[in-house]
């Protein structure tokens, strides 16, 4: 247990530094690059209202506030303040839409590991291990699609808060799948680089 915190201290630690790194280091915003932004941003914002339609008003008037944003970046001269400016324009609409992805991704994520479970060659001992280990999952991935679907937060930072607890209830659904995989005999799958 005490192993497994740390790892997962390490693993914070490590993204962390890279992630600051990186946004530190990175490259400067253009305004091709922020308007094919935008466009993914407004296609997210289309796809999360159909699927959680509770977010949908808060998704709008997100995209409203952004879209608003872009038109007034569009305006500014010179290309370097321009990007800048529409940079900021798609942080006003990501910051919900990159969370409310980290629901549809890290679901997607245990559904695959589902499969993976589910393919495993197993004795019929460990048979029953498993289906408990895909109950458990199958379980949890329902949970927070209805607390999803059900949620209708008035605020962004009401979405926000409505979504943190679910991110955390798919991340330890999906170690719990892991363990059970690596239990049963599955190999880890590798990252690819």
């Amino acid at each position: 247990m005490v192993r497994m915190i740390r790892r997962t201290l390490f693993a914070l630690l490590t993204v962390s530094t890279v992630v600051a790194l990186l946004s530190t280091a990175g490259c400067k915003p253009t305004t091709k690059g922020e308007t094919q932004k935008f466009s993914r941003h407004k296609e997210a914002v289309a796809e999360y209202s159909g699927r959680w339609p509770g977010f949908k008003s808060v998704l709008q008037a997100s995209l409203k506030k952004a879209t608003e944003e872009m038109k007034a970046a569009k305006e500014v001269s010179g290309d370097e303040k321009k990007a800048e400016a529409m940079k900021e324009a798609n942080e006003t609409i990501s910051k919900l839409t990159n969370r409310l992805g980290e629901v549809k991704y890290k679901s997607e994520g245990i559904e695959k590991l589902i499969t993976k479970l589910n393919k495993l060659r197993l004795k019929k001992s460990k048979s029953k291990d498993r289906k408990k280990a895909v109950k458990r999952a199958r379980k949890s991935l329902e949970e927070v699609d209805e607390a999803m679907k059900a949620a209708k937060p008035g605020t962004e930072s009401e979405a926000m808060a409505a979504v943190k607890p679910l991110i955390s209830k798919l991340i330890s659904a999906r170690g719990s799948a892991n363990r059970a995989h690596k239990a049963l005999g599955g190999k880890k799958s590798k990252k690819k680089k």
